[in-house]
């Protein structure tokens, strides 16, 4: 827990923080820490939309502050309202109302992007999600950009295009989730951005398959391929699965593709000239030694069918191997498209054009009706791998050096939409690996929510980042293009104790939370407080609101040997298992908070880019390092998972029992079912922290130490 003490100590020399602390003060006898987290939230509120500075992409100072303590006690909900009542009066637009759904607050914040949501019973909050009514809301504030790897494609209007080649607006390739079919949908947003410290990537690799996301990527997936629905679920869940399932590799276009006015016979030579790589072009004709004995004779019918003028003759190589028959065809009147202007091909006219070129330039795989492809043409690998996705076949490719020093192209369809895992299987299972240094990361959001991505060759349809700026409701798009929402809570133990595991701690949803723990010291018996700041106060809230703030493009040298000393400490430092997520999350809140001293005090509301000194990083390193050491205090209330919630639950009881109690009476004082409470004591009996006792009055279990941890 935090003192007041600690407080004071590390108030920034000057701004509205040290004014309002000063002025909360005199208002309340709540922590003095608590004021510090609600002024910073209250001043993020203020902050311009454009504000912030790279760190793991670009940071914006928005917080999520929680204040913790007992409740009726220490005074959470005081501290949180006297900051509500300052930035009211100041910018009441800037004050929001927390929703009921998901849906609303999106709805709030398309109206008003940037505000701050008071919210004093944070842990009414935490119960419903756990019910699951407001699991939604939940996942919407836990939701963060989750991205491709560098090496992953997507497939747009264009064509293939990787990371900095799309833009906002540009057509991509993605499959609607209702009916299963592939659409064009603009880009709404493009991110590029760091991998975060700690961040794991999600990766499978094969020669059926190759992706790799961050952790918290969305995929869609199916029990059967039979079914009618998808779920998503996040790529580090997926990792855990134990049941067989169906990601989608390919589908076909909700609009049908028109076609090409070709014959087949026509679409045949297209493809046979294709193939056929060391075709010349002279004068006005066109010559296609062919290799194949096998193919002469078809490639002779094919001819006479078009009606094309051509010769023929024999021709030995100067370099090895056997003799080539030589067709040559006159240009005139001979069609000759180049595939990318075949992209109107029907499904039928595609399987004639594929096939066409297998034979000519490949093998008939037993494993797949529709055989393999070797090209040393990527344009051409590109150009196929895209028009066979569209229309509903699985594509893998591979790459071969060859000695020469190109490279040869291995291309694979096989007519499915759906890849089968059987994470049972041992080259089914996923991984999730660190991220490797310097490691970038990007992705495109779309309406659909869906994405066809290409990696190393193979193709796979994923589901987009998931950000919170936009969702689909009712069939209608609401956008939020810059959302800067703040919000201040106040929650007790009790009901931290109860509704949070400490897997909600170490990455998901509290670990995005600056959390401070406070202990009421002072006693006021009438608290009326002194209101001489409260007016200067919200003059300078007002002033700020419409102030243009300069972008923070890095740390100064001072600053930067501060930062990389302290990160390098919290990196290495032996921290309980429950709340090991510090390590990547600390940082990140440490920067946003000293983001915000230079709004404050700082050289950012000069409007002018500028440089953190150790004058704003140093309070907010101070500043983080009560957060980690509230953290520390709360991790002996933060259960791993259910279980060991019961089992303090049970330890609890019986402290309140004077240290030994009959089943009964445990059963009274934890009000629940008898069979876990039974279990549980068993548990700590075997363990040696109960002990029975045979009595007159029964059965007793009594705690070996009544009053350890």
């Amino acid at each position: 827990m935090i003192t007041e003490r600690e407080a004071e100590d590390i108030l920034p020399p000057a701004g509205f923080i040290r004014a309002y602390y000063h002025h909360a003060c005199r208002q309340t006898t709540a922590p003095s820490i608590y004021h510090l987290g609600v002024g910073l939230t209250i001043l993020s509120a203020t902050c311009p939309a454009d504000y912030g500075m790279r760190f793991a992409g670009e940071l914006r100072p928005n917080l999520f502050t929680l204040l913790i303590g007992r409740s009726g006690e220490d005074q959470k909900s005081t501290a949180i309202s006297i900051g509500r009542d300052l930035l009211f009066h100041a910018c009441p637009e800037r004050v929001g109302d927390f929703p009921g759904s998901a849906e609303g607050l999106l709805d709030s914040l398309s109206r008003v992007p940037t505000q701050m949501i008071p919210i004093s019973e944070f842990g009414k909050l935490l119960a419903s999600a756990q019910r699951g009514y407001f699991e939604p809301i939940k996942t919407l504030l836990t939701d963060l950009w989750d991205c491709l790897d560098e090496e992953t494609q997507v497939l747009t209007e264009k064509g293939w295009r990787g990371i900095d080649e799309i833009a906002v607006n540009d057509l991509v390739w993605s499959m609607n989730r209702e009916t299963g079919l592939l659409e064009m949908t603009p880009a709404l947003d493009v991110g590029v951005r760091d991998v975060r410290a700690g961040e794991r990537m999600f990766t499978y690799e094969s020669t059926r398959s190759n992706f790799r996301t961050t952790e918290g990527h969305d995929f869609y997936v199916r029990a059967d391929p039979s079914d009618s629905g998808l779920t998503r679920i996040k790529a580090r869940d997926l990792a855990g699965w134990e049941d067989a399932y169906f990601l989608p590799v390919a589908s076909e276009t909700a609009t049908p593709f028109a076609g090409v006015p070709y014959t087949d016979d026509e679409l045949r030579y297209v493809a046979w000239t294709t193939a056929t790589r060391l075709f010349q072009r002279r004068g006005d004709s066109i010559t296609h030694p062919v290799a194949k004995a096998a193919e002469v004779d078809e490639i002779r019918e094919l001819l006479q069918r078009l009606d094309f003028p051509f010769t023929e003759h024999v021709m030995q190589p100067r370099t090895g191997g056997g003799p080539r028959q030589v067709f040559t065809v006159l240009r005139e009147g001979t069609p000759y498209p180049r595939i990318p202007t075949l992209e109107a091909l029907t499904r039928q006219q595609f399987d004639v054009l594929w096939r066409t070129l297998v034979k000519a330039n490949g093998t008939a795989d037993a494993g797949s009706s529709y055989g393999v492809l070797w090209s040393g043409s990527k344009e051409l690998v590109d150009a196929l791998s895209a028009m066979a996705t569209l229309r509903g076949f699985a594509v893998t490719c591979a790459e071969r050096p060859m000695r020469s020093g190109h490279t040869l192209y291995r291309m694979n369809l096989r007519d499915t939409k759906w890849l089968q895992f059987q994470p049972t299987r041992c080259g089914d299972r996923f991984r999730l690996t660190p991220a490797r240094a310097g490691e970038r990361v990007w992705c495109v959001t779309t309406a659909l929510g869906t994405l066809i991505t290409r990696r190393k060759g193979n193709v796979t349809i994923l589901g987009n980042c998931g950000s919170t700026q936009r969702a689909k409701a009712n069939n209608k798009i609401v956008r939020i293009d810059n959302p800067r929402l703040s919000i201040s809570g106040g929650c007790s133990i009790p009901y931290l104790e109860k509704h949070t595991l400490a897997e909600d701690w170490t990455g998901g949803f509290m670990g995005r939370w600056l959390v401070l723990h406070g202990y009421r010291e002072r006693l006021d018996p009438d608290p009326v407080g002194d209101p001489t700041l409260r007016q200067p106060l919200i003059d300078w809230l007002a002033r700020r609101i419409d102030k243009k703030a300069g972008w923070c493009i890095g740390l100064d040298n001072e600053a930067r040997e501060l930062w990389n000393e302290w990160f390098n400490d919290v990196m290495g430092r032996n921290l309980p298992s429950t709340i090991v997520g510090i390590r990547s999350r600390a940082p990140t809140i440490a920067r946003k908070v000293a983001l915000l001293y230079g709004w404050d005090y700082g050289p950012a509301s000069d409007g002018q880019q500028w440089l953190m000194s150790t004058r704003e990083l140093l309070p907010a390193i101070q500043f983080i390092e009560l957060h980690i050491k509230s953290l520390v205090s709360l991790s002996k209330v933060l259960a791993e998972h259910s279980d060991a919630r019961i089992r303090r639950t049970v330890i609890e009881a019986l402290r309140e029992c004077d240290g030994a109690g009959t089943l009964g009476e445990v059963l009274l004082k934890t009000k629940m079912k008898k069979r876990p409470i039974a279990e549980t004591l068993d548990a700590l009996c075997e363990e040696g922290t109960v002990v029975r006792d045979q009595t007159a009055m029964g059965m007793i279990f009594r705690l070996t130490n009544p009053f350890g941890c």
